[in-house]
């Protein structure tokens, strides 16, 4: 299956690196490249470019991500959705958007991510960033079989594989991102 990417546009802060000034613009775009909802990964993109209104500095964001989302109950027993980025790269020019590499809580999921998949670029490179977190030898196994096999077949396979690993390393994955409260004693 191919990936058509899915995208938004929403309201961005951006601080101007040269004189300070934070101002949000209205329509920065979002793109998510690829992801699997059956592991809770999606890859997140944005490309923008604009000029601070006080000093007329270029301005370029330039950031990718994946992203991962968690429903808890909060202590009021509302449930919230956990957005948790993760392997955040900021190559922005100008201007820094430290805001989307935080975590954020939302009342209501409305990040529709269930028609991604993930493509054979974006499964090597999943495996690759949670080699590098979690050390578990079985994902080069994964990444071994991503050789030998056909495109769509290794990624399918992969799947399940991946699904228990990234379950196990909930340690490093999930539990150091979720609130204290979400931890209750048995």
């Amino acid at each position: 299956m191919t990936n058509a990417s899915l995208g938004w546009t929403q309201g961005q802060e951006i601080k101007c690196t040269k004189c300070g000034t934070t101002t949000t613009f209205p329509s920065v775009n979002f793109t998510e490249l690829y992801g699997d909802v059956r592991l809770n990964f999606v890859k997140i993109t944005s490309n923008y470019s604009c000029n601070c209104p006080k000093c007329g500095n270029e301005m370029e964001v330039d950031v990718e991500w994946w992203q991962r989302l968690f429903p808890y109950k909060a202590e009021n027993e509302k449930t919230l959705y956990r957005v948790v980025p993760l392997w955040f790269e900021n190559n922005c020019n100008g201007c820094s958007v430290d805001s989307l590499s935080k975590i954020t809580d939302y009342t209501s999921n409305s990040f529709d991510f269930y028609d991604l998949r993930l493509d054979f670029t974006g499964t090597k490179e999943l495996v690759e960033k949670l080699y590098k977190s979690t050390r578990d030898a079985s994902l080069l196994s994964i990444k071994d079989e991503l050789k030998e096999k056909s495109e769509l077949n290794s990624i399918e396979s992969a799947i399940p594989k991946l699904k228990k690993i990234i379950d196990s390393h909930e340690i490093v994955l999930k539990t150091p991102y979720m609130p204290k409260s979400t931890f209750k004693a048995r």
